[in-house]
């Protein structure tokens, strides 16, 4: 059991695709720092390390930019601590109004920490897993549909040859073939070496 417990603590998570940085603000205690990685084993790691340290109550926070916060929020919220998923213009924001111009995952973790604790955001909970598999149906969806949008954008044709090669080609061809037309490119954009007889 803990004892000599501070009030309440702050946790601001900066989440990547591998790593999440945590910075952890105690009262009246100095702030402390840890790097997992972003897999289960390091969301146990942090789970373990906040379960060392003093403190009643624990309130998480997150900004919502991608998915890869999704998991260490769930095992947050499963451990009852409270958690927050921030609108990443309102963390923007306040480090703004904090003149906070230091952009590094670190900085990053202790602004969101601050803005929990200065600003309580709402609290989060998860999603019920039906609500899950939905969006996660949605993200698959979009991201099929980018892919096609760009693929259609992306229509490859073969490079035109330079004009001297172009230009030799066509003089060989008009020498060996007088009186004949030929159409090296047609509308179509596509190659046509063909002769054609009149």
């Amino acid at each position: 059991m803990k004892t000599n417990l501070t009030d309440d603590a702050y946790l601001g998570l900066d989440i990547g695709k591998t790593k999440i940085y945590a910075y952890l603000v105690l009262q009246d205690h100095q702030p402390k720092r840890k790097v997992i990685v972003n897999t289960a084993a390091g969301h146990q790691e942090l789970l373990d390390w906040l379960s060392r340290q003093r403190f009643k109550q624990l309130h998480g926070c997150l900004e919502a930019t991608s998915t890869y916060g999704h998991e260490i929020a769930k095992r947050l919220y499963e451990q009852s601590y409270r958690v927050s998923i921030a609108n990443p213009e309102a963390v923007h924001a306040y480090a703004e109004s904090r003149l906070s111009r230091t952009k590094t995952d670190a900085v990053d973790a202790r602004l969101i920490a601050e803005y929990c604790r200065d600003l309580k955001p709402t609290l989060w909970s998860p999603p019920a897993a039906e609500v899950e598999a939905l969006q996660a149906l949605v993200r698959r969806h979009q991201a099929l549909e980018q892919m096609i949008g760009q693929k259609s954008t992306i229509a490859w044709k073969p490079p035109r040859p330079t004009a001297p090669w172009r230009s030799t080609l066509i003089l060989h061809l008009f020498k060996n073939k007088k009186n004949q037309q030929v159409n090296l490119f047609p509308a179509s954009g596509g190659w046509n070496l063909d002769i054609l007889n009149p």
